[in-house]
């Protein structure tokens, strides 16, 4: 009887330990289901990694600037093409001896304030023959001089100590200030032009 007493007592120790075990394996079972990801779905980290190397390749393909502009967009083009047009060579008319040449003017103070000289209507100047390269006459007034060391050509226009104004016809190497050049005649149409003796030259705004 005490036998059967101990058998029936170590059965059911060892249903308990079972039933025990199956609980814990229940259990360990279910924590690793809810901490496991769904299937598909990414870390919060790895999601923001994802999304800035898609950022970097859409710029990359629209040519490295936010929104797919690129530094050739027409915006800047159109200010390239402002700027240079407002760049562009201001040219008077000078008339001589029944011609009407073009000049064009110098990027500078001295042109500058020739320009706003004429802005008050044309301005005739009696020239006289020097040195058989030039014709230079008064201007009756003063403006300011960039004088520097040139070689001139011929068609050089030249302000000359401030007061003066020359058209050159042949080379000359001094310190002067180049204020613009005739254009579309050759050395000989302009010396001809020019004449051998006094002239009267005007200068005038288009």
């Amino acid at each position: 009887m005490k036998r059967g007493n101990a058998v029936m007592g170590s059965t059911a120790t060892m249903a308990t330990m079972a039933t025990f075990c199956l609980i814990v394996a229940c259990l360990g079972a279910g924590l690793a289901g809810c901490s496991a990801q769904p299937e598909g779905q990414q870390e919060p980290l790895a999601q923001e990694q994802a999304q800035s190397q898609e950022q970097a390749q859409l710029a990359e393909a629209s040519g490295g600037l936010p929104g797919g502009s690129s530094s050739g967009s027409s915006g800047d083009l159109d200010a390239k093409e402002a700027g240079q047009a407002d760049a562009q060579t201001v040219q008077i008319a000078v008339s001589v001896n029944g011609r009407e040449l073009r000049a064009s003017l110098e990027e500078s103070p001295s042109a500058q304030a020739l320009v706003e000289l004429l802005a008050h209507g044309p301005l005739t100047i009696a020239m006289r023959d020097y040195g058989s390269m030039e014709k230079i006459g008064p201007i009756g007034q003063s403006l300011p001089t960039s004088d520097a060391q040139i070689t001139t050509a011929p068609g050089d226009i030249i302000l000359y100590q401030g007061d003066q104004l020359t058209i050159y016809y042949d080379v000359n190497s001094w310190s002067l200030t180049r204020v613009g050049k005739i254009e579309g005649v050759s050395d000989a149409e302009l010396r001809e032009i020019l004449g051998s003796g006094d002239v009267e030259v005007t200068f005038s705004l288009d």
